[in-house]
């Protein structure tokens, strides 16, 4: 059986969603769809020029991911916790993550 809460890389962002409340349906991913307990947001770069104009690109940082995942492991691994945190807000647990930590590094 599937854990409840994964992972979900996408090109330009990142998020831990919650398996119980996503429609399988929907194909995107955005701060607020449906079953995502935090979000992360990439940076677009420039990536090239052209004759005609910029060729940009999304870039996540490794950073973003690692926090995903270590956010996911502790919540697969306390899914009673993790359940009884959503039941009481998953707004509640966004501002408690703190959009401070969605700060890209430096230099980006």
């Amino acid at each position: 059986m599937a854990e409840r809460f994964f992972v979900d890389e996408r090109n330009g962002c990142v998020a831990v969603r919650d398996r119980s409340r996503t429609d399988p349906q929907y194909s995107g991913l955005h701060s607020d769809t449906e079953g995502v307990v935090k979000f992360w947001m990439g940076r677009q770069v420039k990536t090239d020029s052209v004759g005609w104009g910029q060729i940009f690109s999304w870039m996540v940082p490794p950073e973003f991911v690692a926090e995903a995942r270590e956010l996911c492991d502790k919540m697969n691994a306390d899914e009673t916790g993790a359940a009884a945190m959503i039941a009481n807000g998953v707004r509640w647990f966004k501002e408690q993550m703190s959009d401070a930590n969605n700060d890209p590094p430096s230099g980006l």
